[in-house]
């Protein structure tokens, strides 16, 4: 006889933030989300919904990273970030970004930096 069992996945967005991406070497918008798990047996979820972790994307390069909630002032809606300057949702979700964005480090400039001075 066969046994069929594993985890199931459940995703729950909670919206976007600006952070730093350390991929990219900059800041970038992030999809923030919570990511649920739940033990199955034949497909059926036995026992309920526990958090696993929260989980940040980077929509510049897609790489996922560990969040920290607490870490964010507010969250705006994808649709509307979406149509909002990155510097918008800097000073609306991560304010202490803002300085990262206007002037990096030298360390995580690229050369094409050192075109525009």
């Amino acid at each position: 006889m066969f046994i069929i069992w594993g985890e199931k996945d459940y995703f729950e967005k909670l919206g976007v933030v600006a952070d730093f991406c350390p991929y990219c070497q900059r800041v970038h918008a992030f999809s923030i989300q919570k990511r649920f798990i739940a033990f199955h047996l034949y497909w059926i979820t036995i026992g309920g919904w526990t958090r696993k972790e929260t989980l940040k994307t980077c929509w510049n390069c897609g790489y996922h990273y560990l969040a920290r909630i607490r870490d964010y002032r507010d969250f705006i809606p994808e649709t509307e970030a979406e149509q909002t300057k990155l510097s918008q949702i800097i000073r609306q979700t991560n304010p202490e970004m803002l300085q990262w964005y206007r002037n990096p480090p030298r360390r995580y400039r690229t050369y094409s930096d050192y075109d525009e001075e």
